[in-house]
């Protein structure tokens, strides 16, 4: 792959070597796709360049409520890297979005060589547990009316 200047965080702030062994393909996903879908293989990351995704976990039949979102500081299907096989939730888009994906194989070799790969993976594993906490306080702290989210909640930067 030719030098690229990459909008995605990780990617970004990857060598060329990194890249190089990643052998990342391009790839797009209109909206409302699905992306992973809960129980099956996770066969690839994603690194979103543009758009975005949304993560949601269903509970019974009908039920499900959004867990997490992805921009173009995400690798969607990072939990490959530390062992899962299938997908624990949906993933699908909601802005049309287009970015790269790499085989888990190729980056979970890239992972377990414990170079700059592996820190930034870790880094955004912590970042999505914070996003979890907030929205978790969020979600008990406010009220839900008719499926709307009533306040809002923001993260202190003190």
């Amino acid at each position: 792959m030719p030098a690229t200047i990459f909008k995605n965080t990780i990617l970004r702030n990857l060598d060329a070597e990194t890249i190089a062994r990643l052998r990342l393909h391009r790839v797009s996903f209109a909206v409302g796709q699905t992306i992973k879908s809960q129980g099956h293989a996770i066969e690839k990351l994603i690194f979103i360049e543009e758009g975005m995704a949304t993560m949601i976990t269903k509970f019974a039949k009908w039920s499900e409520v959004s867990v997490g979102m992805f921009g173009y500081e995400s690798m969607i299907g990072i939990s490959a890297l530390m062992g899962t096989k299938h997908s624990l939730n949906e993933v699908y888009t909601q802005v049309a979005y287009w970015g790269y994906s790499t085989d888990v194989a190729l980056a979970r070799r890239e992972f377990e060589r414990g170079a700059r790969f592996q820190r930034l993976a870790l880094e955004y594993v912590q970042t999505q547990l914070l996003q979890a906490m907030q929205s978790a306080a969020c979600n008990a702290k406010h009220a839900w009316t008719n499926g709307w989210h009533v306040g809002c909640c923001f993260a202190r930067t003190e």
